[in-house]
């Protein structure tokens, strides 16, 4: 069980810097962030700060929101991830970091070193317009899979090398054979689970295939979700056998995965956001409501960033947690002023959120109107600020499996 301690702490960053996804290193101790125009280490142990920074440049000739597309994975071992973005490209980075021991651990009691310095390095960029437009990206050991908006499932190994289509017609035959009638439904989302070894798939329809590419040949399990609208985001829980499915509305699937004695997905729970609280006043902006998520390993908790509606944590066992949509309210030892954050939007949209390893810190981004004063004018920019809500973890998680 986790509870929200004290006030949002804001983290200090650049300017102009427009966050659009961070995700945890496998290990817990690092963030991997992305902007629109920088790619960024920040740690996840101890103090939150930022360790390395590696500017990227964006072609012209591309919309606002098509460069705003981006998806990073990280490797096993938590020294490479990647970075796909919009355009077709794919960029692999290592990272190499030192470790210092932490003598006064707050928050997180569970960790004992942390990373005190970090570089980043770019290996190659991969041209992967071949695939299509990425709409959803993820790994499982040594292979990365690239869903792409035609239905097109390609194939990367960490080294750069595309390794072709072959699954892709594979996860298409699989269709066909698992889910008859369904050959023609475009697969709208993918997502893995390192700890179970497992691939999942969902199709615009709510089917959805759970393939475990642990055994020779692949086993192969269906389950459907409740969601009528379309499949948005899937994510499974680090440390818990939960999987989250989220659709085009604002509704939520909560799944347990366990053998049985096969894999299977069995139903927990269905959310639908727009009974909490803190969303019923807000406009109803509900097509796509839900952009971002992250669980909090161990726990049935799930963090979910919404579309001009800010911020909500959801317990399982308590319901909301925790809900963020008006102006900021800072810490005492925040570097800035009220007069700066005034610009915060009052109906924020969340476009990336990551809870800590230990559960005790959730980090999201908030949008910012940043006033730039001028000699004769004043002038507005798109902007984003990173904010930190830190929670009491008192016990993991139990699930029946």
């Amino acid at each position: 069980m986790i509870s929200p301690i004290g006030r949002l702490e804001e983290l200090k960053v650049s300017p102009k810097s427009n966050y659009r996804c961070f995700e945890l290193s496998p290990n817990g101790l690092l963030y991997a962030a992305v902007t629109v125009s920088s790619v960024e280490i920040w740690s996840a142990c101890g103090e939150t700060s930022l360790l390395a920074k590696r500017n990227q440049q964006r072609p012209s000739g591309y919309s606002k929101a098509l460069l705003n597309r981006i998806f990073l994975v990280w490797n096993d071992t938590s020294d490479a991830f990647i970075v796909i973005r919009s355009e077709g490209i794919a960029d692999f980075y290592m990272v190499s970091t030192q470790l210092t021991s932490l003598e006064d651990v707050y928050y997180d009691q569970d960790s004992a070193l942390y990373y005190a310095k970090a570089s980043l390095k770019l290996c190659c960029s991969v041209n992967i317009e071949q695939f299509g437009y990425p709409i959803s990206a993820c790994a499982v050991d040594s292979r990365i899979f690239v869903l792409s908006d035609n239905g097109v499932l390609g194939e990367l190994n960490w080294k750069g090398d595309q390794v072709g289509q072959s699954f892709s017609r594979f996860v298409q035959q699989t269709i066909a054979e698992a889910l008859p009638g369904c050959e023609k439904k475009t697969i709208e989302c993918i997502a893995s689970s390192p700890e179970l070894n497992c691939l999942a798939v969902a199709l615009s329809d709510g089917n959805c295939l759970l393939l475990d590419i642990s055994q020779s040949p692949v086993g192969v399990s269906t389950f459907r979700t409740t969601l009528t609208e379309g499949v948005r985001h899937m994510r499974f829980c680090s440390g818990l056998p939960a999987l989250a499915v989220t659709s085009a509305r604002m509704t939520v699937d909560i799944f347990l995965v366990k053998w049985s004695p096969s894999l299977a997905a069995h139903l927990l729970t269905s959310i639908d956001v727009r009974q909490f609280p803190s969303t019923a006043s807000a406009p109803l902006f509900t097509y796509d409501a839900i952009v971002s998520l992250s669980w909090c390993p161990r726990q049935l908790v799930l963090a979910l960033g919404l579309r001009y509606q800010g911020l909500i944590v959801w317990s399982f066992s308590s319901g909301v947690l925790f809900s963020f949509r008006n102006k900021l309210a800072l810490s005492d030892d925040s570097a800035r002023d009220e007069a700066h954050c005034s610009g915060i939007v009052e109906t924020s949209e969340v476009s990336c959120c990551c809870f800590t390893q230990t559960g005790a810190c959730l980090l999201f981004n908030v949008p910012f109107q940043q006033v730039t004063s001028g000699a004769d004018q004043q002038t507005y920019s798109r902007d984003s600020r990173l904010l930190v809500q830190h929670f009491v973890v008192t016990s993991d998680a139990t699930v029946a499996t």
